[in-house]
């Protein structure tokens, strides 16, 4: 009879040890100011949404970009980005041209309380980037790192401020970034 009371407290115990163990999904978008700096040249890209990974094509509205998080620990959180744009541009001497641009991003968050709670982070991260005008193109990667606060005001939502720091290494591009994601936690 002890051994069957214990097996039923562990199976009525458990469901709510791992619920409140078990870390949440996240889906969102990031509104954002990117400069970036190039043999002399300035850019400042800006967008809503955007703020992701800086993109040659972004030059005026920012990189719109969506990224998927998940946690597999309680202080770790991966978010795979992913950001598109396509703009059309006309060049001085060179006419009209159609210039688009693909970006992957990649950042490992450590939270310093939990991901399920307000947190401060950091934030390491890589980013490749294929960018394609008329037919010419050509691919680069990134690495970066980044400071973050993570606010939780409901459980079905989270938002964050972020700075961070990415080098283009082929593209000899640095960019500053300063962006505030909006994420619907799905589960």
């Amino acid at each position: 009879m002890r051994k069957a009371l214990v097996v039923a407290a562990l199976l009525v115990m458990t469901p709510a040890v791992l619920s409140a163990q078990t870390p949440k999904w996240e889906l969102g978008t990031k509104l954002g100011v990117t400069y970036a700096m190039a043999d002399g040249v300035d850019i400042i890209s800006a967008g809503v949404p955007g703020g992701g990974p800086f993109t040659l094509t972004g030059l005026l509205s920012g990189s719109p970009s969506v990224f998927f998080g998940f946690f597999p620990s309680i202080n770790i959180a991966l978010l795979p980005e992913v950001g598109f744009a396509l703009t059309d541009i006309s060049i001085d001497g060179f006419g009209d041209a159609s210039l688009w641009s693909l970006v992957v991003n990649l950042q490992a968050e450590y939270h310093l309380s939990t991901v399920q709670a307000n947190s401060p982070y950091i934030g390491i991260n890589g980013a490749w980037q294929h960018v394609d005008l008329d037919g010419e193109s050509d691919s680069d990667f990134a690495l970066g790192a980044a400071l973050g606060y993570r606010f939780l005001p409901h459980e079905f939502m989270a938002f964050a401020a972020e700075i961070g720091y990415r080098r283009w290494f082929d593209f000899e591009i640095s960019e500053i970034h300063l962006s505030f994601s909006m994420a619907v936690v799905v589960n």
